[in-house]
């Protein structure tokens, strides 16, 4: 599992299931309708479920890969802290809005900001 990500992928992970489920369903409500606009309204759905599914594991696979962004909130004032792609534990930003000084520290499985002083 990559460092940092472990609820962001169990998220991840369970939309996939979820889009995969919706589109089992539709699968079988499309074959059980007798009506064509319904088949074809069903079957609109399973490729916009489809399209989801294959976003999120994209996603997935850029983060088991390290090819993805460590981005977190500022604490203090919410505004967007890029560590860029595969950082080290504590290396340190200063949020550009409020001039607060984070260290990047992990927690559970998950990335957090500590503020350094």
């Amino acid at each position: 599992m990559a460092q940092g990500y472990k609820t962001t992928l169990e998220f991840l992970l369970d939309d996939i299931d979820l889009e995969e489920e919706a589109m089992r369903l539709y699968s079988e409500f499309a074959a059980k309708s007798p009506d064509e606009t319904v088949r074809a309204t069903f079957s609109r759905l399973i490729s916009a479920e489809r399209a989801h599914a294959d976003a999120l594991k994209r996603i997935v696979k850029e983060i088991e890969e390290d090819r993805h962004s460590v981005v977190l909130y500022c604490p203090f004032c919410g505004w967007e802290m890029n560590f860029g792609e595969m950082p080290s534990l504590g290396n340190e930003e200063v949020c550009p809005v409020c001039c607060r000084k984070y260290a990047l520290t992990e927690d559970g499985g998950d990335y957090k900001l500590k503020q350094v002083q």
